[in-house]
């Protein structure tokens, strides 16, 4: 047995054996939907900044666009310069915010994502009476 596969299993014996695994399990899950959240919530401000600059046609796209809306898993086109301005520059400020396998979203890059057509259509059910 080489010294990496000992080390692993010496590690696993005793993470097996802690009797705070329970507490630190708990503790990691809520520190999980605590970040999903605070990205969800993230995304909406900036969906709102985004709305609240964007032209009448990109808005009404992105308040319809029922693909991005209503799907688990949202592709973002690098092409697409309805939102490209905006969603970049936010994913290359946050390394946890990006693609992972197979090109999908991670779950608090989905997050932000949902929270920024929230604030969008959050943005479009104040103003669109209005027009």
């Amino acid at each position: 047995m080489n010294q990496t596969t000992e080390a692993r299993q010496v590690f696993t014996e005793e993470t097996v054996t802690d009797p705070q695994m329970d507490a630190i399990v708990e503790r990691l899950y809520k520190e999980r939907d605590e970040a999903y959240e605070g990205y969800l919530k993230n995304g909406r401000k900036w969906g709102v900044a985004w709305a609240k600059q964007a032209q009448y046609v990109a808005l009404k796209l992105a308040v319809q666009n029922d693909y991005y809306l209503n799907n688990d898993t949202v592709f973002f086109d690098e092409y697409d310069e309805t939102w490209s301005d905006w969603v970049p520059n936010i994913f290359e400020a946050d390394p946890l915010l990006g693609r992972g396998e197979g090109n999908y979203f991670n779950p608090l890059t989905q997050a932000w994502i949902d929270g920024w057509f929230a604030g969008i259509s959050d943005f479009w059910d104040q103003v669109s009476s209005k027009l």
